[in-house]
């Protein structure tokens, strides 16, 4: 199983979403026990798909 976190852009944002890539890059080269693992992404004209693996518990936020 994995997560799908989908981010929803326009032309107007163009350099978040250049910075998003950028992190999501770094975010491919880490590999810990602790961090989620990263699969891999999916631009299209509006979305920006980043698969991740999927973690059981719910969000980190409902913890806190």
């Amino acid at each position: 199983l994995m997560a799908v976190k989908q981010v929803m852009f326009d032309n107007k944002n163009e350099d978040r979403i250049v910075a998003l890539e950028i992190e999501i890059d770094l975010l491919s080269l880490i590999k810990h026990k602790n961090i989620v693992s990263y699969y891999g992404m999916e631009r299209t004209e509006k979305t920006l798909n980043i698969f991740l693996e999927r973690v059981a518990g719910g969000s980190l936020s409902s913890m806190l």
